[in-house]
């Protein structure tokens, strides 16, 4: 018999076999039609649910009161790292004026020109089909627009500095490409091909983006640094942190700067339902997210004048092809508020002695804290979302342990990352341990045990070769999806 016969109804004159089937086998799809649509229902209503409470949660802070900021000295220099043209306006644009009207010296720089933005570009250039070329015009426009939004703020165009570093490909640079170059997505390039840039044909490689900013930070000895938070969400955000960190650790290993280095303060852009409500409203208070409020960091209010307020406004304004977008029009006028908020994020541990050094002590352990289902991935996943990360010197032995919300499950993807930095500077011998349910990949020497809602990896420090200080981070996966991604902390070793 042919295949498609098999799908065609049987007659009424056949057995009585096949016509009593029918009833039941339709009985049988209506039942699991109903399952699948309970099922449905109740993940719908579980996401609305932890929808809901993101917004309530971050809503209900709007009465905080937060220790005030202090405003900028006579004697201060500022460095603010920007991963996109906007993000130093969104989060910096009141104290940039500040800083200007005290005559504090004061240099922005940016990592990317925000060139890997489709919908954006495809706005400004009124084109649904792009090219490489169309891409790197988008970026140069944002260049320009960035220097139009500073120049609002009273920063001349001798004080901007763009790295020209793939949008959308640092969190790469710093965890897979150190030495060789990775190619953006869009504009295809594995060097820079902005003539406006900072290093003329920049690799985009990490090595080559600490060396920038080691470059920088020698030049303009500032004395405070802004950058985004860790666990702001954009992972170009993420990486700006650590990159930045690893500038300031890699001079200070070589003596080129004395302890305790410049300050460095953080500013969040991208955090999920943040800030609420959204859209323009200037006569609201800025407030941390609410996942971000209790966790590591010590959040501090900077109050704007309302000519403070009306400025970041036109400069907001200047980002042209960003404001063409209504989602992110409405977003960007979220940050026009009343005040700008910063964190104080202690981005290093290991400042005594006695921290990480040898030994089995409780003292010696130092901890990654990450904020536990404050996303729906999260929330349905507590197999994947990670708790805290803790870190331990024994011996030789880099002691990582992982800690869930959930159980270690067997369909997940674990994975910590190790990069050294300090006297030799960032290197090529960062490491990555990962367990999945497909494959398991450990540094050599490397062991790995789990039990309960621990994961437990044990890492020789010749594997990175013996460094004096690593930056540490963990992510999780199911499939293709990363469910959880803690912040990259430094920690010194003995």
């Amino acid at each position: 018999m042919h295949a498609r016969h098999l799908w065609q109804r049987p007659s009424r004159a056949g057995s009585g076999l096949g016509v009593a089937k029918a009833p039941v086998l339709r009985q049988l799809l209506r039942v699991a039609g109903c399952l699948w649509l309970l099922l449905l229902a109740a993940l719908v209503g579980s996401s609305a649910r932890t929808l809901v409470s993101i917004h309530l949660g971050n809503s209900s802070l709007q009465g905080a009161d937060l220790p005030r900021f202090p405003s900028p000295t006579p004697h201060s220099r500022v460095l603010v790292i920007s991963p996109h043209p906007d993000d130093e306006t969104l989060g910096c644009a009141g104290l940039i004026q500040q800083a200007v009207s005290r005559g504090v010296p004061i240099t922005v720089v940016f990592l990317t020109n925000g060139d890997a933005f489709p919908a954006s570009a495809a706005a400004v250039l009124h084109r649904l089909k792009l090219g490489p070329q169309e891409f790197v015009r988008v970026g140069e426009r944002r260049q320009q627009e960035a220097i139009a939004a500073l120049r609002t703020l009273g920063v001349p165009e001798r004080d901007v500095v763009f790295l020209s570093y793939p949008d959308r490909g640092l969190l790469a640079m710093w965890t897979r490409y150190w030495e060789r170059p990775v190619r953006a997505r869009y504009t295809h390039a594995a060097t820079s091909p902005y003539p406006r840039s900072f290093t003329p044909d920049a690799p985009y490689a990490g090595k080559a983006l600490v060396a920038d900013l080691a470059r920088l930070i020698l030049d303009r000895r500032p004395t405070d640094i802004f950058v985004t938070h860790p666990n702001d969400e954009h992972t170009d955000h993420q990486a700006a942190g650590c990159f930045t960190v690893a500038a300031i650790e890699s001079l200070k290993a070589c003596g080129l700067i004395a302890e305790p280095g410049p300050a460095v303060h953080t500013y969040v852009i991208h955090r999920g339902d943040w800030p609420v409500p959204q859209g323009l409203h200037p006569h609201r208070k800025l407030v941390p997210p609410t996942s971000l409020s209790a966790l590591d960091t010590r959040w501090f209010s900077l109050p704007l004048s309302p000519a403070e307020v009306r400025a970041k406004a036109a400069a907001v304004w200047c980002y042209r092809s960003q404001i063409a977008l209504p989602n992110e029009r409405r977003f960007m006028a979220s940050f026009v508020r009343s005040n700008e908020l910063f964190g104080e994020f202690r981005w290093v541990l290991g400042d005594r002695p006695d921290e990480l050094a040898p030994g089995d002590t409780a003292s010696g352990w130092y901890t990654i804290f990450d904020p536990v289902g404050d996303k729906v991935p999260r929330s349905m996943q507590p197999s994947a979302d990670i708790e805290q990360v803790t870190v331990h010197r024994v011996g030789d032995v880099l002691d990582v342990r992982l800690m869930l919300e959930g159980r270690v499950a067997r369909w997940a993807t674990y994975v910590v990352r190790i990069r050294p930095v300090g006297a030799v500077g960032p290197s090529e011998r960062a490491v990555t341990a990962s367990l999945g349910p497909r494959r398991t990949s450990l540094p050599k020497g490397a062991i790995c045990d789990r039990a309960g809602n621990v994961l437990h990896m044990k890492v020789p420090t010749a594997a990175m070769g013996n460094p004096s200080e690593v930056m540490v981070s963990a992510d999780t996966h199911v499939g293709a999806i990363t469910v959880d991604r803690t912040a990259w902390r430094a920690f010194r070793i003995r």
